[in-house]
């Protein structure tokens, strides 16, 4: 099953995405659930506190992006998007590099 957006998770399986995430984000992704049901999309993103954005980034060296990734795994994701930041030839490299190990 490919990753989806939140808000199509949020509509398809609420109860198990709200399970899997912290419990301190749980009540805000129900109130966000019930907004995507009534096709309130707009107002759920506009009020998105940034904490439940941000625990979808991976930051850190390789063994802790790859400690996200294995969350996401957990969860079910079976595809992840990764992207080096800054995006230059050098941090791609690295990132990459760090990374390899995850493909094998």
């Amino acid at each position: 099953m490919p990753a989806r957006p939140l808000s199509v998770a949020l509509r398809s399986d609420p109860k198990k995405v709200i399970e899997l995430r912290p419990k301190e984000h749980q009540e805000e992704l129900r109130r966000i659930s019930e907004q995507t049901k009534d096709d309130r999309i707009g107002e759920a993103i506009e009020t998105l506190p940034a904490e439940i954005v941000t625990d979808k980034i991976a930051l850190g060296s390789g063994d802790d992006i790859a400690k996200v990734l294995q969350r996401f795994r957990d969860a079910g994701c079976t595809r992840v998007l990764v992207a080096a930041y800054p995006c230059t030839l050098e941090q791609v490299s690295v990132t990459l590099r760090e990374l390899a190990h995850l493909t094998r």
